[in-house]
């Protein structure tokens, strides 16, 4: 099976076009207040005009107004929305988009009954969370990935390009997404470098799985 590869935090519209040349099947963009890699809604059209066809356009979202997700949806044409907070199933659906729901990685509970408080979600993304912007950008503890779910899961959280094949290889994820570890500092502003390469080495695994 091929892994799918999300690009996330992306802030411009250089790194969107460089995520798509270098193989992501997916472009995530932050929309969630008070985060360093948040997307200014006037910046919205400008980077995912960038996104060239097939590739996906995702919205991550935590706890926000619905009259901002129908905006920025619109603006940016998206494909599909993330949410990372306290959203219910029927908010997360009231958009008339497929959603992925993130779930704490470190939270063995959230995930045993993550099926059951989301039906609607067309998968979930497993993070290792924290306040404020989401994701800590580290990995959480793999054992607690479900042996099996009925629905796709991504893994995020703290992969690079020298640890995704491994990833990977051991849990078979759906997809892998990744912000922190192609950037060179800066949030928000990827090296282009390292996208190639985390792609490259996702890619990899598939063929030696």
């Amino acid at each position: 099976m091929r892994t799918r590869v999300k690009i996330c935090g992306i802030k411009r519209a250089q790194d969107a076009l460089c995520a798509a040349h270098s193989g992501a099947d997916a472009i995530g963009a932050v929309f969630i207040s008070g985060s360093a890699r948040e997307l200014p809604v006037a910046d919205v059209r400008e980077v995912f005009d960038a996104v060239p066809p097939f590739v996906s356009r995702i919205g991550l979202f935590r706890d926000a107004e619905a009259a901002l997700v129908r905006e920025i949806a619109a603006l940016g044409k998206l494909s599909a929305l993330q949410f990372h907070g306290q959203e219910t199933d029927a908010q997360c659906a009231a958009f008339g988009l497929p959603f992925v729901k993130v779930i704490n990685g470190n939270d063995r509970g959230q995930i045993a009954g993550m099926s059951e408080r989301y039906p609607s979600a067309t998968g979930f993304c497993l993070d290792s969370v924290a306040g404020g912007e989401g994701g800590t950008g580290e990995t959480f503890d793999w054992d607690a990935w479900p042996a099996q779910c009925d629905k796709p899961l991504i893994l995020a959280g703290g992969l690079d390009a020298q640890n995704v094949s491994a990833a990977i290889a051991r849990l078979k994820p759906w997809g892998v997404d990744v912000s922190t570890g192609v950037e060179d500092g800066v949030k928000g502003e990827k090296s282009s470098e390292k996208i190639r390469r985390f792609v490259d080495a996702a890619r990899r695994a598939e063929f030696s799985a």
